[in-house]
């Protein structure tokens, strides 16, 4: 739920148009789960080297590409989905779609067979003249403003920083735990998981205070 409330539903909110918000944070709120696309085989360190591109044929445009290693993709019934809609721009060309999973000429394809983190699936996304109508583009686009990178990277930066904000409660007993451990006192029942405790014991004592 990280990307789907940090990247995608933040995106909206901060980007999107009165019609898109009005179209698809309801659902996101409700019953649909939405996924945030930028990787790709040659932009992963590099995210902004995008090969996905995207045609602008008036009223719509048509998107051609792959996406690898997409959250919750299998799950998803939206994709914030970002391409280059004008590649001899650079990254200065680069947008973000919502794509819906029901478009035209799109398809979430194989699913990785993860070591861990399995609760949720990652994905490729294909794109194979995708249609997308007007209105599905986010205004989320390439700005050099102040130094600022481009939006999408602003949103990377947040991730890492709202789950190491919700994290904190959860650190604190922990350290408390320890530091009673260190003194040779078990903690009381409030403060960890009696098997936290167990493990905290025998990997925070030295090798002394254990005999």
């Amino acid at each position: 739920m990280d990307v789907h409330n940090t990247l995608v539903n933040n995106a909206l909110l901060r980007w999107a148009n009165e019609d898109q918000k009005r179209r698809y944070l309801p659902r996101l709120a409700k019953d649909t789960v939405g996924s945030f696309a930028i990787s790709e085989a040659e932009s992963g360190s590099d995210a902004f080297a995008l090969a996905t591109v995207a045609v602008d044929q008036g009223g719509h445009f048509v998107l051609n590409g792959r996406k690898l290693w997409i959250t919750s993709a299998a799950e998803s019934g939206l994709f914030l989905l970002f391409a280059n809609a004008k590649p001899e721009a650079g990254y200065r060309g680069i947008t973000a779609f919502l794509i819906e999973r029901d478009f035209h000429g799109f398809q979430v394809g194989r699913k990785e067979d993860k070591l861990g983190i399995r609760a949720s699936s990652t994905c490729e996304l294909l794109l194979d003249d995708c249609r997308v109508v007007a209105h599905s583009r986010s205004r989320i686009s390439a700005s050099v403003k102040l130094g600022c990178c481009h939006p999408a990277s602003q949103l990377l930066f947040h991730g890492p920083c709202d789950f190491a904000l919700r994290s904190l409660p959860l650190l604190h007993p922990l350290h408390l735990s320890r530091s009673r451990s260190l003194r040779g006192n078990l903690p009381g029942p409030r403060t960890a998981h009696p098997e936290s405790l167990r493990q905290l014991r025998q990997t925070s004592l030295s090798p002394n205070r254990r005999k």
